[in-house]
């Protein structure tokens, strides 16, 4: 609490009295403006012990959530470039674990082809590893986009086979896009896997808004993305929460404008 919270903390207490506290006056007239006077003292050194243990148990409260809490910075991420590398452009960005290691294609290496992602990432423990990738898919017509339940049936073809218990699919919508979440468990190259996904579109109001902007990297915006996780089911749930604020904040760097 600040120095101004407390003050306007105690200018809405300082005249009211707790039960408990206020000792047995002489009421004669000859004592009523002392005992008032030390009524209010009292008060006072009372409110002044609630505002310190107050202030006290707050710091104590953030240490404790600071410590039990990892460390996330922010980083930029490019998009796609149109065959030359030089073409790439910082749009997006996301939170992203202290301890996650990075992995962005050469600055030599043209990602065009929308099989490469635009950027990994990687958790490591002892001898197990999460993959994280991030595609964006730039478009000139809609024939080209690939739905987001479409992209979700792919990532089950993925799988030797799932156990459809842990199989989760739920629309979601975040930063001016929409789409699907997508969770399950199963086998790939007989080994466990979990996978974790979002299939994302940008919403058609903004969409329409960067239809008919001339600028190239407005054009370049209007991308759909996904977000892929694989990895030891262990380690995938370990680190689940981390996960899912880096999907849950990827965004762009600048603010989308509004409708045309």
């Amino acid at each position: 609490m600040n120095e101004i919270d407390t003050n306007i903390w105690l200018s809405n207490t300082t005249d009211k009295k707790f039960p408990g506290i206020t000792p047995s006056f002489d009421k004669s007239n000859h004592h009523e403006s002392g005992d008032k006077s030390l009524h209010s003292k009292l008060n006072h050194r009372f409110l002044s012990s609630m505002v310190f243990m107050l202030i006290l148990c707050l710091n104590l409260s953030s240490c404790e959530i600071a410590n039990s809490s990892k460390i996330f910075h922010t980083q930029p991420l490019s998009s796609r470039d149109d065959g030359s590398p030089n073409s790439r452009a910082l749009l997006y960005q996301t939170t992203v674990p202290q301890n996650w290691i990075r992995k962005d294609p050469s600055e030599n290496e043209s990602i065009l082809d929308t099989k490469k992602a635009n950027c990994e990432f990687f958790i490591h423990e002892n001898n197990q590893q999460v993959r994280i990738t991030i595609h964006t898919f730039p478009y000139s017509d809609d024939s080209q986009r690939i739905p987001p339940q479409a992209q979700i049936q792919r990532w089950k073809k993925q799988f030797d086979h799932y156990n459809s218990i842990t199989l989760i699919t739920n629309s979601c919508s975040q930063s001016g896009f929409y789409g699907y979440f997508f969770e399950v468990e199963g086998m790939i190259n007989h080994e466990p896997i979990t996978m974790m996904g979002w299939s994302m579109q940008l919403s058609p109001l903004f969409d329409r808004a960067l239809k008919y902007d001339q600028d190239n990297q407005a054009q370049i915006k209007r991308a759909d993305f996904t977000i892929k996780v694989t990895g030891p089911p262990e380690l995938v749930s370990k680190n689940r929460e981390d996960i899912l604020i880096f999907a849950q904040h990827f965004e762009f760097i600048d603010e989308l404008p509004l409708s045309l």
